[in-house]
């Protein structure tokens, strides 16, 4: 049984505009992704509000907020789909974000970056190949990721309160809605989109990952971390981390 409900939009993107864009990450990750052509349309935010029954005390919000690029599936080889979420829980907002890389033939997701802000304020990024995300278990894939970047008492790592299960439902779920929405179904071919949807398991899996990361990383910081990734893929990422493809 899942421990979040979604959010209508309206609520979604009220949440977006009055807590996170302002935010110096939150715009940073945004005009990054802007700078290569992908655009944001918050009418396609996914917002969620959930309790990790290990901590029932702590409610979070997220909103996933997913980019969109046009793209012509018979001859562009490939495209890309970003996501930025951001969580809110215990009081300490943080923001992330993911890109994945989808290719056309064979239709799949090929890999998905791990984008976070560093000690020195640049946006460090973290790619996992699609070899790894389907071989590796989402406890190999965290063991893997670096936290050289967040070595400081200053850095904001995402906050887990989000139960482990639920990050992979979470991520399936908004790659499968983001895909069927109005922006992204008519970029696919017929069943192009059932086919990249079953790539939910791996979204899933990272996201999994690295909410991992984070939960070990509670005790060296000594606050408490949330986190959960997904994809947007015209629809792909939501990690504190969502995609569009």
């Amino acid at each position: 049984m899942a421990n979040y409900s979604q959010l209508d939009n309206g609520t979604a993107q009220q949440i977006v505009l009055q807590q996170f864009e302002g935010d110096a990450n939150y715009q940073a990750f945004k005009a990054s992704f802007e700078a290569e052509g992908k655009q944001f349309f918050y009418d396609r935010i996914i917002g969620l509000v959930g309790v990790n029954p290990e901590k029932p005390g702590e409610s979070y919000t997220m909103a996933i907020v997913p980019s969109f690029v046009d793209f012509n599936f018979e001859a562009d080889p490939s495209h890309e789909a970003a996501s930025i979420v951001c969580f809110s829980a215990g009081g300490v907002r943080t923001t992330i974000a993911a890109n994945a890389v989808i290719t056309h033939n064979p239709l799949q997701i090929a890999s998905i970056t791990l984008k976070e802000i560093g000690t020195d304020g640049s946006i460090v990024d973290t790619m996992i190949n699609r070899v790894t995300l389907v071989n590796q278990t989402p406890e190999q894939i965290a063991a893997g990721l670096s936290t050289a970047h967040l070595n400081s008492p200053n850095a904001k790592v995402a906050p887990t309160n989000v139960e482990h299960n639920d990050m992979a439902t979470i991520a399936a779920s908004a790659l499968d809605e983001l895909l069927n929405d109005n922006y992204a179904s008519g970029l696919y071919p017929t069943g192009g989109v059932g086919l990249l949807s079953a790539d939910g398991v791996i979204a899933g899996r990272f996201s999994q990952a690295i909410g991992l990361r984070a939960f070990e990383m509670e005790p060296i910081f000594g606050i408490d971390i949330v986190v959960c990734t997904s994809c947007s893929s015209n629809a792909c990422t939501s990690s504190s981390s969502t995609l569009k493809l």
